[in-house]
């Protein structure tokens, strides 16, 4: 079975910005539309639409947006998920520096400044001196 050809053109950010508009999302403003633009630019089209879902009718394969949908609605939960992103790999960051801090603490408690250097980790000195051939 061979796939059928892909058909969906290449189009500008103003293109995109173009056929959201043609699916009824509300824009209001020119403002706005450079807006929409400006965010496909640095988001990507795909990233973008990924937001639209939840404001797409049901109609399948329409997409076509709901009365309420607009691109200040859209562009208000991107930023939503941006804070809770950043805000979510902060607390990561902070944990893993402490996690690392304690690792090198018992480390250095047990074998010493350099714990790498441990026997233990190697059968034999040759097998530690082959790594750093």
């Amino acid at each position: 079975m061979t796939k059928p050809p892909y058909s969906k053109p290449f189009l500008t950010f103003e293109e995109q910005a173009k056929l959201l508009e043609d699916r009824s999302l509300a824009l209001v403003t020119d403002e706005n539309r450079q807006s929409l633009i400006n965010l496909l630019r640095n988001l990507n089209f795909h990233r973008f639409e990924g937001y639209c879902l939840r404001y797409y009718r049901q109609e399948p394969k329409q997409h076509r947006f709901k009365p309420e949908a607009s691109f200040a609605r859209i562009q208000a939960d991107y930023h939503a998920d941006k804070r809770i992103r950043i805000e979510t790999f902060d607390m990561i960051q902070n944990f893993e520096i402490s996690l690392r801090s304690q690792i090198a603490n018992v480390l250095g408690a047990r074998y010493g400044a350099f714990p790498y250097n441990a026997e233990y980790y190697h059968s034999t000195k040759e097998e530690w001196d082959k790594m750093y051939e």
